[in-house]
């Protein structure tokens, strides 16, 4: 029996990918800075936070340190809105571990949403936040995937040439700046202060999707107020073709705290 081809993949997930992707967003602009927004939320605060608002009295920020050998375990948490215009509320929803081993960067992204679950498991090589060379497994179960499904690709870059495998297709195509991915960038935010970031980047999204030409910038400071009290973080925003705004927040000492974006978010749990 021969494995999925990435559209028969694509098609298994694509009630998930649908609630997660389209009609459902939080309203986050091309123009989102740190300030507060127009609109009938525009009290809650700058935007960053607003996809975070119903965890953040929760939220207890972490503050182990991490060397050149780290594991982050972040909480994935869906935004949705309540009947009362203004309101928030988040639902956990599965965990993001990134493990970090010098050059290497081992990733297990578990989600379930919508009656399925996507399970992500990705072993990447490369400096910094550029992969170079990767294996990746996506499996998907539950609702409208019979017995599930599975799909393995491997994938290379090689100066500005990207080439992805599964065995059964290949795709090639041209990088226009250095490459990052949504886990690897962390490993880069925490590397340099906030303040300094502004680069373009093209992001190879669940290490299968080419988005180029993004632009990693600082937006500023804002200050959220967590389950122990007020949070001055800094913020790094992500903007570019196929993306709705990322925004990246991170203490004084580097973490990465929060990252926030449309209605699926990441709230840092652990730093081992």
């Amino acid at each position: 029996m021969t494995g999925p081809t990435r559209r028969e993949f694509t098609r298994g997930a694509a009630v998930a990918a649908a609630l997660l992707a389209a009609g459902r967003l939080p309203t986050l602009r091309a123009q989102d800075r740190t300030a507060p927004g127009p609109g009938v939320d525009g009290h809650l605060g700058p935007w960053p936070q607003k996809p975070v608002l119903g965890h953040l009295p929760h939220f207890r920020p972490v503050s182990a340190p991490f060397g050149d050998t780290y594991t982050l375990t972040y909480r994935a948490l869906h935004w949705s809105s309540a009947d009362e215009p203004g309101r928030h509320t988040n639902e956990p929803i599965g965990e993001v571990r990134i493990e970090r081993r010098g050059d290497r960067t081992l990733v297990r992204q578990d989600l379930s949403y919508s009656q399925t679950r996507n399970l992500l498991e990705a072993d990447i090589y490369g400096a910094d936040d550029e992969p170079c060379s990767w294996t990746v497994t996506q499996r998907q179960e539950g609702f409208e995937v019979p017995g599930g499904t599975v799909l393995r690709e491997r994938g290379e870059i090689s100066g500005d040439r990207l080439v992805i495998d599964n065995g059964s297709y290949r795709t090639e195509a041209r990088l226009r700046n250095p490459a990052t991915t949504r886990w690897t960038v962390l490993h880069a935010l925490q590397s340099a202060p906030p303040a300094g970031v502004h680069r373009r980047v093209d992001l190879l999204d669940q290490l299968n999707l080419h988005k180029p030409d993004h632009l990693l910038a600082y937006e500023g400071e804002i200050e959220v107020a967590t389950e122990v009290g007020p949070l001055s973080l800094a913020v790094v925003g992500q903007r570019g073709y196929g993306i709705q705004p990322i925004h990246y927040l991170i203490d004084d000492g580097g973490r990465v705290q929060l990252v926030t974006g449309g209605v699926l978010s990441w709230a840092l749990e652990s730093i081992t």
